[in-house]
């Protein structure tokens, strides 16, 4: 074969081992993708948000913190890598989780409360508030300068806190956690 016809060649074999090699990764990414991770924040500082039916296995990295994303045994196991830490969360499959969120100042996860806490110019829209994102109920604490906004448990939060935030005369929208019940004495 002569160094003309080879050299005629070699850009068509090149192309088909690049789409070859470009397939791979395609595949390959569909089993190993990242979630998505979302920063946002509750009362007590900055967390990182990510959907509780991220496709599994993944990983990411945000603001320094690595969260992979694992089916074992059946549950959705989350891992956060944080300050020479591993967090574990475990999450059975038929949980009814719209998100997990990672705590950076406590270095754990979080479970998002299906409630906002919301800074209002007027409290007296808080009714049109909780109508925009179809919530239970709300209930305004003027003096101490907010409003509670009750979500059904099935619920986004994010995408709620989403709705709200983007309304005129909201001053902040905080997600909240779910902690343990304090029962008052």
């Amino acid at each position: 074969m002569s160094f003309l016809k080879m050299n005629r060649r070699w850009p068509r074999t090149l192309s088909v081992m690049l789409l070859f090699l470009a397939s791979g990764h395609a595949a390959a990414q569909g089993q190993f993708l990242p979630p998505h991770v979302m920063r946002s924040a509750t009362l007590e500082g900055p967390v990182l948000v990510i959907a509780a039916d991220a496709p599994g296995p993944g990983e990411a990295y945000v603001d320094g913190v690595r969260i992979r994303v694992a089916i074992e045994d059946g549950a959705r196991v989350y891992r956060a890598f944080h300050q020479g830490v591993t967090r574990t969360l475990h999450v059975a499959p038929d949980a009814s989780l719209k998100y997990v969120a990672f705590d950076l100042e406590r270095n754990r996860f979080e479970l998002l409360s299906p409630g906002l806490r919301v800074e209002l110019e007027d409290y007296g829209m808080l009714d049109r508030i909780v109508a925009a994102v179809d919530g239970a109920g709300g209930k305004a604490y003027e003096a101490l300068g907010f409003a509670i906004v009750r979500l059904f448990p099935d619920a986004d939060p994010v995408d709620a806190a989403r709705v709200i935030e983007a309304m005129p005369g909201v001053i902040d929208v905080r997600l909240m956690t779910k902690g343990p019940r304090r029962v008052p004495r």
